[in-house]
């Protein structure tokens, strides 16, 4: 079951169901948010504020589409993905999946992977600090202050540009 959001205001995510958002919207998600959902962004100029990721939901920015965060929270193991572009000042841990086709821009932001998750970034991530406890992949560019790799379990594969103003720190072997 697919519902189309379509003004700006308050809402409940409800398991099983499909969101798609189409058009320009401020949205708000209430704290009673359920488990696997899915959100797929369509448009530009939308705002998502209280987000919560929670188990086996999906957040998908198509191509072409902007989203900016506030309050963004991945509560549980859930996917990520953007094709569009995001922005935003939101933290962000991620736990599960998360893939960055897009552009990423979180501005004074922690970025932090959780152990048993997975990151591929093929395009561009600027984020203030990231931290990873799992593996990762990039390809694409990560721009950031500090870059911390946790345990090893976490190796890394980087095949594209890191730029870092400060720290870099890594526990586990680089590829």
């Amino acid at each position: 079951l697919t519902s189309a959001m379509t003004q700006n205001g308050n809402y409940v995510m409800e398991t099983g169901k499909v969101y798609v958002i189409k058009q320009p919207l401020n949205i708000n998600f209430w704290s009673e948010q359920q488990q696997g959902y899915t959100l797929r962004v369509c448009a530009t100029g939308v705002s998502l504020t209280n987000l919560k990721i929670k188990q086996n939901s999906t957040l998908i920015i198509s191509s072409g589409a902007s989203v900016s965060f506030n309050n963004f929270f991945w509560e549980s193991t859930g996917t990520f993905k953007n094709f569009g572009t995001v922005s935003g000042s939101a933290n962000m841990e991620v736990k599960g999946t998360f893939v960055n086709q897009g552009t990423m821009n979180l501005s004074n932001t922690s970025f932090t992977v959780a152990a048993n998750s997975t990151f591929t970034n093929t395009n561009a991530l600027t984020v203030s600090n990231f931290t990873t406890y799992s593996p990762w992949a990039n390809s694409g560019t990560i721009n950031t202050s500090g870059f911390t790799v946790e345990g090893t379990s976490a190796p890394g594969t980087n095949t594209g540009t890191l730029n870092l103003t400060s720290n870099f720190k890594t526990n586990s072997p680089l590829a």
